[in-house]
């Protein structure tokens, strides 16, 4: 499922992550075509999904692999 509002994206992605870390992954991808930026966060049962083609929410990419990679090193 798309999700608009990127504060909701980022904390549901947060919360699946940290239900089920071994599961869950994150990917991103630019579609040269359409210009836009595709951020998924999925365990295979839930799919949340952030799309863009603004130039000032790239950032947004780094605040989320930072969180990840905050999350994933944790003890």
């Amino acid at each position: 499922m798309y999700i608009n509002d990127w504060e909701e994206f980022y904390d549901k992605s947060e919360q699946l992550y940290r239900q089920d870390p071994k599961r869950t992954r994150f990917v991103f991808k630019f579609r040269h075509i359409e210009s836009k930026v595709v951020l998924k966060v999925t365990n295979d049962t839930v799919n949340l999904q952030y799309q863009t083609d603004k130039e000032d929410d790239f950032q947004k990419i780094e605040q989320i692999n930072s969180l990840f990679f905050r999350i994933m090193t944790e003890q």
